[in-house]
């Protein structure tokens, strides 16, 4: 399989959507999605998301890409649907902000298919001093993993998935990713 290579002006798709890149600096690159929304990433990020659908193959397409592909909304030229059936609604990060006090709550999401026969997953972060163990994920009927926190909102939080202590897991739908200071791995961030 060929790396793939990000050219500015040009399209893809990963897991949340479809989008174009607006620029390349190294690692870092700055995307527009669809329905306008511009964040910062990196190159690893989004090539390692491509990469891993396109291994998973159109088996696992979701159900609605022919609907998508007629209403304008398929995949762009050369890349597949998503890897996984995540329904858009579900997965992902959740933000409901409170009236009654200065509360954002949270709740974070990690699909089943992600973590498949994991005993345990936590999400772990800025909000829990990036304690592995502090904030297990409870276990959906739809086998999705999900955990809801109260987070002080306009502020910035990184975080990461940590399935069975031993596998480390982005968002696909975080609000952006940053570098994380191990290596070459990024972390999620949410804004609330």
């Amino acid at each position: 399989m060929c790396p793939v290579t990000f050219e500015v002006g040009k399209k893809y798709k990963n897991m949340k959507g479809r989008y174009e890149v607006l620029a390349v600096d190294g690692n870092a690159m700055r995307i527009r999605w669809e329905d306008g929304e511009e964040i910062d990433t990196t190159v690893i990020m989004q090539r390692r998301i491509i990469e891993r659908m396109q291994r998973e193959g159109p088996e696992s397409r979701s159900p609605n890409t022919a609907a998508s592909k007629a209403k304008g909304r398929g995949p762009a030229s050369g890349t597949r649907s998503r890897a996984l059936r995540v329904d858009k609604n579900k997965a992902g990060i959740k933000k409901q902000y409170l009236k009654t006090r200065k509360v954002c709550k949270v709740t974070f999401r990690l699909p089943g298919a992600v973590a498949k026969n994991a005993e345990r997953v936590c999400v772990v972060g800025d909000f829990n001093d990036w304690n592995v163990t502090a904030t297990p994920m409870k276990k959906c009927r739809n086998q999705d993993y999900a955990v809801t926190l109260e987070l002080e909102p306009g502020r910035e939080y990184q975080f990461r998935y940590l399935i069975d202590g031993a596998t480390w897991e982005n968002d696909w739908h975080a609000d952006k990713y940053v570098k994380s200071p191990f290596g070459d791995a990024e972390n999620s961030v949410v804004t609330t």
